[in-house]
C-alpha cells in the first residue's frame, strides 16, 4: 500500500495518512463507527498484504509482528485526535455554523475543494462523538467505550 501525499513528504506512521484520509474524505452518510472501524481494518490488511508481496516479511503472521493491528488503531486514534486539535482550533473559529450548512447544501461538484469536515455538519458531529470516544483512553478511573472521561471535580 502506497500513498503520495505531495503537502508532506517523510517517514512517519501510517495511522497518520489513515486519520487524515478519513476524515478529509469520509461522505455525510459513511460517517459511522462501523464504516471507520471497517476503513482502518481495510487499511490494515492490505498492508499486511503488500508487507509480505514487497518481501518486508515473510508471512502475515510476520507482518503483524511488524506493525499489530492494535498498535495501528492507537496511532490512527492519536493521529485523529491530532486532527481534531488542529481542525478546532484553527480551521473552525473561522467557519461557524452557517458555513456549514452552506457548504452542505452546495451541489456535490461545489463541496469537492473542501475536506469533508469544513463542508458537512454531520461529519464534522461525527469528529467530535469520535473524539470523545478516543479521549475516554485517558480517564484516570477508566473510561468506558463511547463515555468521555470526568471533569476533574468527579474524580476526588
Amino acid at each position: 500500500v502506497g500513498l503520495i501525499d505531495f503537502q508532506w513528504t517523510g517517514t512517519g506512521w501510517c495511522g497518520t495518512d489513515v486519520a487524515y484520509c478519513i476524515t478529509a474524505s469520509i461522505a455525510p452518510g459513511e460517517a459511522t463507527r462501523e464504516h471507520e472501524e471497517g476503513l482502518v481494518r481495510c487499511y490494515y490488511d492490505c498492508l499486511m498484504e503488500s508487507l509480505v508481496e514487497i518481501g518486508v516479511a515473510t508471512d502475515s503472521a510476520h507482518a503483524q509482528v511488524i506493525l499489530p493491528a492494535a498498535e495501528l488503531q492507537r496511532r490512527y486514534e492519536d493521529a485523529f485526535l491530532d486532527i481534531c486539535r488542529a481542525t478546532i482550533g484553527g480551521q473552525w473559529t473561522s467557519n461557524q455554523l452557517e458555513v456549514l450548512r452552506e457548504r452542505g447544501a452546495l451541489p456535490e461538484e461545489k463541496r469537492m475543494s473542501y475536506n469533508a469536515y469544513n463542508k458537512s455538519l454531520d461529519v464534522a458531529m461525527w469528529m467530535m462523538e469520535r473524539m470523545a470516544v478516543y479521549l475516554s483512553r485517558f480517564n484516570p478511573v477508566g473510561g468506558v467505550e463511547g463515555s468521555v472521561a470526568k471533569p476533574a471535580q468527579q474524580l476526588g
